[in-house]
């Protein structure tokens, strides 16, 4: 009966101490194969920004959770190529263009704040929208209209004229994307939708407002985006 009691002591003990040390051996293993802590920022490059002269960067900040708030300056320092053609036929029907105007130079800044939430626990895909503010001014030549006096007589000549023109625009988005994440901590972005802009100027002067990505259009148009960035 005592040899029965011993035993049961010990196998009592056996079981207490497996209980202390069999938890603990998980809970090391468990924490060896968890995943990293979370990053909470973030710096990006928005490559297509490139196209219409211009280096924007994004600086993003985890709020909670799976929201963030994005932070984008831009800078826009275009040296000016673009040239707008009008085409037409002459009295000999013959094929023949007119330059309308052109782009001297555009330089300007601006600044824009996303709200950005990731729908998947994973943080893969994602929505946005958010608002920015941009400012650029534009050195146009073109073709006018010209008033001149000729013998005390009000007259025009269409000929090439130099002007300035400021731009000052204002930008709604909202658009979905997806992230992917690589090693050390960087990823590729992408992401699309649609935006409303509008854009303040001098009516007086060249609007430069007929095509979507004119600085004085205004309106609807499509937002497509592509971020390098790295996550620390």
């Amino acid at each position: 009966m005592n040899r029965v009691l011993l035993k049961f002591k010990y196998f009592l003990i056996m079981l207490a101490l497996l209980t202390m040390i069999v938890p603990q051996t998980f809970a090391q293993e468990e924490d060896e194969d968890a995943p990293p802590p979370p990053k909470n920022h973030s710096v990006t490059w928005d490559l297509p920004a490139l196209f219409a002269g211009g280096l924007k960067f994004g600086f993003d900040i985890r709020v909670k959770d799976r929201n963030w708030i994005q932070i984008i300056p831009i800078a826009y320092l275009y040296p000016g190529i673009t040239s707008y053609m009008d085409w037409g036929y002459n009295d000999h029907h013959y094929n023949y263009y007119d330059e309308d105007y052109v782009i001297a130079a555009c330089h300007g800044f601006g600044i824009g704040a996303n709200y950005k939430r990731f729908l998947l626990k994973h943080e893969f895909l994602y929505c946005h929208g958010g608002i920015d503010y941009s400012f650029r001014r534009a050195k146009i030549s073109g073709y006018d209209f010209i008033p001149y006096e000729d013998d005390d007589f009000p007259s025009y000549i269409y000929d090439k004229l130099y002007e300035k023109q400021d731009f000052h625009r204002v930008s709604l988005t909202a658009c979905m994307g997806i992230q992917t994440l690589m090693r050390y901590g960087f990823y590729v972005d992408g992401y699309m939708g649609i935006g409303y802009k509008y854009a303040f100027y001098d009516k007086n002067k060249l609007a430069l407002d007929e095509e979507v990505n004119d600085y004085g259009y205004r309106g609807l148009y499509p937002v497509i985006g592509f971020r390098l960035g790295v996550a620390f």
